[in-house]
């Protein structure tokens, strides 16, 4: 359709053409929330980002048929990612230092376009993807599955996948992780909402709205989150921390991101709170 109508989906290198998500700037956070999106990708890229001496890497290829991709992140605890599992005390001490959550998840997706690839872009199309993890903390693999339907410019996935945390030493939670997503992309403009449950016996939830606006070499994304983490309330004050309400366990977030394209094959970015902690973290990514 991109052939006859521009105005309604056409291919872009910032979103690696995926099928869903094309707002959400980090190839990364694409592998946790729309896995089978990846089936689109149809390059091999690498990605970066810096926050504080740390560094996320994250690997994406595909053939615009198959596609894969591993992360060294599970992205929990930031803008686009799962609200992660942790005790009071740990998100108290990780908030007055501003350190971003450390997951220790490493993330592999492989990715199937179950109607194949054509020269002309085709109204319809479905793709299913497989996502692995593992987890270093509790020494335990984990899984689940992944779909995306695509019509014309607009977009919907889900995804359900098992996963588990260690909030304390001597305490292991198993628990089902649920995303929904649905979108729309009309020429240089791309637009989705994103619903991330945790089944966890205290259910957090994020609820993500964005959207990025493709001028020639610069993408401009801003973004909306509201999340339930079930953690009490607090604000700096000086050298003070203040509980403001212990039964008040909802945060609401702002992004911003820009990022410049050179040739084609490099991408550099960068974004405003995206580790959730007013930080400003740098990206790059390579296409090849």
């Amino acid at each position: 359709m991109c052939d006859k109508f521009d105005f309604l989906d056409c291919p872009d290198v910032f979103s690696g053409n995926r099928s869903s998500g094309a707002s959400v700037p980090s190839q990364g956070a694409s592998l946790s929330s729309v896995p089978a999106s990846i089936a689109n990708v149809d390059r091999t890229g690498v990605e970066v980002i810096k926050y504080v001496g740390s560094y996320d890497v994250n690997f994406v290829a595909g053939t615009g048929v198959v596609g894969s991709g591993f992360s060294t992140t599970n992205n929990e605890g930031t803008f686009f990612g799962n609200v992660p599992l942790e005790s009071d005390a740990e998100y108290l001490v990780r908030r007055i230092r501003s350190d971003k959550f450390k997951s220790q998840k490493y993330n592999g997706v492989v990715a199937l376009n179950l109607f194949g690839k054509s020269k002309r872009k085709k109204m319809f199309s479905a793709s299913v993807g497989l996502v692995g993890k593992y987890n270093s903390k509790t020494s335990k693999p984990n899984g689940g599955i992944g779909t995306t339907l695509k019509f014309g410019p607009l977009s919907a996935s889900y995804t359900r996948v098992r996963d588990d945390g260690r909030p304390d030493e001597d305490q292991i939670i198993s628990y089902y992780s649920d995303t929904l997503s649905a979108g729309f992309k009309i020429a240089n403009l791309a637009v989705d909402w994103t619903y991330i449950q945790n089944n966890t016996p205290t259910r957090t939830y994020a609820k993500i709205f964005s959207a990025s606006l493709f001028f020639k070499k610069i993408m401009f994304t801003y973004g909306r989150r509201t999340e339930e983490h079930g953690h009490p309330s607090i604000v700096f004050s000086n050298e003070f921390v203040t509980v403001t309400d212990p039964t008040d366990t909802s945060r609401t977030f702002g992004f911003l991101g820009l990022q410049y394209m050179i040739k084609k094959r490099f991408i550099i970015g960068a974004y405003s709170n995206y580790y959730l902690n007013s930080d400003i973290s740098l990206g790059f990514s390579a296409f090849f």
